[in-house]
């Protein structure tokens, strides 16, 4: 208890300290409180020196260096969290490193803070607990969140990311319909945005329970501008493949062939779209997609393969950092540029680096302590999201090397399975036509005196509406591949 740590060293330990912020001496005032805190003779009165440490530093304009101290306050004194846990995190967040304060709150127990610091400092811990796998402590967390808080549309909204994430999209779906119900009702700044992942991960929890049809939905009600909405236009394209829709798949796939997102990493969009001509008895245009794909990815594998061997998560960062000309590919990191989690990284280590500038100026104790932690914390942040942007590298490297070893069996696959079709039509008595029934029709339209328009990226050269993606099976009736 302060009270009992007051008794022990003087009925205001800190009194010279706080004389100095009172005053505006923030230097003087952190050397102080630098000096207590350090002192290991008086071991109680770490908490409350690092607090006013903190103090100095928000004093000086220097938030950053301020938020490590505070972190440092409710480590080692966990019911500093009260005192600055609230301002700590406002000032974290505006960093772009919430896991700066949220790290140093594992394990502490937040029912005496405030409700409503509690519930937003909850929310960070949950977060934070997510993003390290730790689902059961996120959860824990979750219900501290306060049912009448601004945070809880958000906390529901974790909570059915991390039941997914133990397997249970079932029990995922409830919490994450809490969510949208509230989130419609939001009319904060923040609302379009959560609705977006809300939305997003609507669609994941029903594609991972089997319902395709409302993942459909779900995944096209994203709005267009979402930096998740070319991975959701996949995602929605395997799950009209799953309801034997290829039709379907192919004009969410459409998307990435235009001139947005045609230099993108989309390797797998590639494959579902050589599946779906497959499904539809387009064997001819299946065959040439699948040459196609070796020509397209034969050499961007090769390099990446070399890429990713030569790598580090240092390395990654750095050519996350540089948008561009780095060892890794482009298109690749592209999937990170404009991120949240990307730009919270950047701008964190954008702050770290001017905050180090300015206190080299000082060589007073608390200047070179602050500096070390800052130079500590940067390096972390390079550090997790570099391992994050390399992992899915070394993922995307084995999917695509992978598929290009299994490109011949899938051209067997497409000639085997046409000579059976063949051969069952010839039994039958059904005689296929093997080709693009759609194209030929199409050029009949234009014999006949049809107008049509060029299409360019994602509207017509005339811009008229919105296009239409007609594209119907080849296989006689009766005879479908599934």
């Amino acid at each position: 208890m302060i009270v009992l740590v007051a008794a022990a060293y003087g009925a205001e330990p800190y009194a010279e300290v706080d004389a100095a912020l009172a005053s505006k001496d923030f230097p003087g005032a952190a050397d102080k409180a630098l000096a207590i805190a350090e002192d290991t003779a008086k071991p109680g009165l770490a908490g409350g020196a690092y607090a006013r440490i903190g103090d100095a530093f928000d004093g000086q304009k220097q938030p950053y260096a301020a938020v490590l101290a505070w972190a440092r306050a409710i480590a080692a004194e966990p019911k500093q969290a009260d005192r600055v846990g609230g301002l700590a995190l406002l000032r974290a967040q505006a960093l772009g490193d919430e896991a700066a304060i949220a790290a140093a709150l594992v394990g502490v127990d937040l029912t005496a803070v405030e409700p409503g610091v509690r519930s937003r400092l909850a929310l960070a811990c949950a977060r934070e607990r997510a993003r390290a796998g730790e689902w059961g402590a996120a959860l824990e967390r979750i219900d501290q969140i306060d049912k009448k808080s601004h945070e809880f549309p958000s906390g529901q909204l974790i909570k059915g990311i991390v039941l997914a994430n133990q397997g249970r999209p079932g029990d995922a779906l409830a919490p994450l319909l809490t969510a949208e119900a509230l989130v419609k009702a939001d009319v904060n700044d923040d609302a379009a945005r959560l609705q977006d992942l809300v939305e997003l991960n609507l669609a994941r929890a029903y594609y991972a329970s089997g319902n395709d049809a409302k993942a459909i939905y779900y995944d096209a009600k994203v709005e267009r501008m979402a930096p998740e909405w070319p991975e959701v236009q996949l995602e929605r394209a395997w799950a009209h493949f799953r309801i034997d829709d290829p039709a379907g798949s192919l004009a969410a796939l459409q998307n990435h062939e235009t001139g947005f997102l045609a230099d993108g990493w989309w390797p797998e969009a590639d494959l579902l779209r050589i599946y779906d001509l497959f499904v539809m008895c387009k064997f001819t245009t299946a065959d040439e997609r699948l040459e196609a794909f070796k020509a397209q990815w034969t050499t961007p594998s090769q390099d990446l393969t070399s890429a990713v061997a030569a790598s580090t998560a240092a390395s990654a960062w750095t050519d996350l950092a540089k948008h561009g000309g780095g060892t890794l590919p482009d298109p690749l990191l592209s999937r990170f540029w404009g991120t949240e989690g990307t730009e919270d990284a950047l701008r964190a280590v954008a702050k770290a680096d001017a905050e180090i500038a300015a206190l080299s100026a000082s060589s007073s104790p608390s200047s070179s302590r602050a500096t070390a932690w800052l130079q500590a914390r940067r390096d972390a942040v390079q550090a997790t999201e570099g391992a994050r942007v390399l992992a899915y590298a070394q993922s995307q490297e084995k999917f695509v090397r992978d598929a290009l070893v299994n490109a011949e069996i899938t051209k067997l696959d497409i000639l085997q399975f046409q000579t059976r079709l063949l051969e069952r039509a010839a039994a039958t008595g059904l005689a296929p036509t093997l080709g693009d029934g759609v194209g030929d029709l199409r050029k009949e339209r234009e014999k006949r005196g049809f107008r049509t328009w060029a299409y360019e990226g994602e509207s017509w050269a005339d811009e008229l509406g919105y296009y239409a993606y007609d594209v119907r099976p080849d296989c006689p009736e009766g005879l479908r591949v599934r």
